[in-house]
């Protein structure tokens, strides 16, 4: 016979009754306390390195999610600065100067600066130092028209044919023999000496390059002129970005699209030079600027004096 009432486990308070008997606080104990360990254990889980497939970044993984932690990859300032471009012999420019019968790839170097600054108009006398191939002659010349004039000069002798506007000869720029040269409108210097592969001896020997020509220009570059000069980039390019700010109205540095990705050139812009005497140019800067004669009457392809 059963008996019909509640027996001890139906009323709850028995102790096999769930949640409320003697061992279960034990039994929630140890879950939460397993819980806990396995949080522990995905915490310090190691992290391996998954190779991916060829021509994918590297993804760092974790051993206990199995999910992506990060797919960024850190770039050196070299790399980021070529835009994760590799040229090589036969890239884009140098077969398109080789396609269009051009002297060397900076052609288009010059060409783009030139559009997007307006440097060169007809009339101009130019100065081109370190004229070698000629391809920035060349440019200029045609830029500046019959009634321009373009002198270069290079260690190297000039190997290509040039038009009746331009002269050039073999002469070194430490010894610009230019004193009776008239006021030129805009200089070029495409100036660089021979890299030893360090980055702060290259950027010192070309900077020396750019206080020759930015001394020359002090002298014979007329108020309101521009100038145009390569620079290795480095340590030195602050400090002659502040002499440049004192000098001309506008200054600037570019890096052409033609140039090789590797590379550490810029260009380095100077535009509208300032008035001779101005306060804020170094003393040295106005006496010559000063003591300098108005500029004699020349017609076309006259290069007497230069």
């Amino acid at each position: 016979v059963h008996s019909e009432g509640p027996g001890p486990g139906a009323s709850g308070q028995g102790p096999g009754s769930r949640g409320q008997g003697p061992g279960e606080p034990c039994r929630v104990m140890a879950r939460l306390a397993a819980m806990a360990a396995a949080l522990a254990a995905a915490a310090v889980a190691p992290q391996l390195l998954v190779l991916p497939p060829k021509g994918q970044q590297l993804a760092w993984r974790s051993a206990a999610s199995g999910g992506p932690r990060s797919s960024r990859v850190r770039h050196s300032p070299v790399q980021r600065a070529a835009k994760k471009k590799v040229y090589g012999s036969e890239d884009f420019y140098a077969k398109k100067a080789r396609e269009e019968g051009r002297l060397a790839r900076s052609y288009y170097k010059l060409e783009e600066m030139d559009r997007r600054l307006g440097l060169l108009r007809p009339g101009h006398k130019v100065l081109d130092l370190g004229c070698w191939p000629g391809s920035w002659t060349l440019y200029a010349a045609d830029r500046v028209g019959p009634s321009g004039r373009v002198l270069g000069i290079d260690l190297r002798p000039m190997d290509a044919e040039m038009p009746p506007n331009v002269q050039t000869r073999v002469e070194d720029a430490f010894q610009f023999k230019g004193s009776d040269a008239p006021q030129l409108d805009v200089i070029l210097s495409d100036m660089a000496p021979k890299t030893m592969g360090n980055r702060e001896a290259d950027n010192q020997r070309s900077a020396h390059l750019v206080k020759l020509a930015m001394t020359i220009a002090d002298v014979k570059l007329r108020q309101g002129g521009s100038i145009l000069m390569k620079l290795f980039d480095g340590p030195e390019t602050t400090a002659l970005m502040k002499q440049m700010q004192l000098r001309y109205e506008v200054s600037r540095y570019l890096r052409p699209e033609a140039t090789r990705s590797q590379s550490r050139e810029l260009y380095l812009v100077g535009m509208r030079k300032k008035v001779a005497g101005n306060p804020a140019a170094p003393s040295t800067y106005r006496a010559k600027v000063e003591s300098q004669p108005p500029p004699p009457a020349q017609v076309p392809w006259d290069f007497e004096g230069w």
